[in-house]
């Protein structure tokens, strides 16, 4: 692959490099003498020209395995939402989140907008009591505890999601880690003497484990 750009990187910058050279004329190698550009100065295009391709392609390799790897935590996540059920009682808790500040709105003499509902409805759930609105009727009151409960349930059930979707990616990674390793075994009549010692501390490192 090197070789390859090399070869493209050499033959492009000649092309812009020499004048008079025809469409026609690029499918020909050019003798020693056709070559107008000194030497020297043509290296060093040729090189930097070759550097920076070099560059740009292990940047869209970057680039492309950590978007890879995004979509795998998204995608682990899902899994995690879907197999908890925890995608449906999160948008449970949303829809009953807004009718309690909407029946709140309705019975509460001191909340005039939705707005305020809202607020007062926010302060329950984060356990912050600004008490700059409060309930003084007694539905709005209960409809506070009822908040409350649910707030300490979705609380629980978040804090479960993020324990089984870091599990799930350490156990991932584990056995990505352990697939690496067994295809490195298939082949250590190719691996340097570095990558042996690395490949030795890692099955020492997970044998630990």
């Amino acid at each position: 692959m090197r070789e390859y750009f090399a070869g493209a990187a050499y033959w492009k910058v000649y092309f812009l490099l020499q004048p008079g050279v025809t469409e026609r004329s690029k499918s020909r190698a050019p003798t020693g003498d056709a070559v107008r550009v000194p030497k020297p100065i043509l290296l060093f295009v040729v090189g930097f020209y070759y550097n920076s391709v070099m560059k740009y392609a292990s940047f869209n390799v970057k680039m492309k395995e950590e978007r890879s790897e995004i979509m795998k935590r998204i995608k682990v996540l899902r899994n995690v939402l879907v197999r908890t059920h925890a995608d449906r009682l999160i948008a449970a808790f949303v829809v009953v989140f807004l009718i309690v500040a909407l029946l709140i709105l309705l019975v509460e003499p001191e909340v005039h907008t939705y707005g305020q509902a809202l607020w007062f409805c926010y302060s329950v759930f984060s356990t912050c009591g600004f008490g700059d609105v409060v309930t003084i009727t007694p539905l709005g009151r209960i409809l506070s505890v009822v908040l409350t409960l649910l707030t300490t349930l979705v609380v629980g059930l978040v804090t479960g999601v993020i324990v089984a979707f870091y599990t799930d990616i350490v156990s991932m990674q584990y056995k990505a880690s352990k697939a690496e390793i067994v295809d490195k075994l298939g082949h250590l009549e190719d691996l340097s003497k570095e990558e042996l010692a690395e490949l030795s501390e890692r099955i020492r490192k997970i044998s630990s484990d």
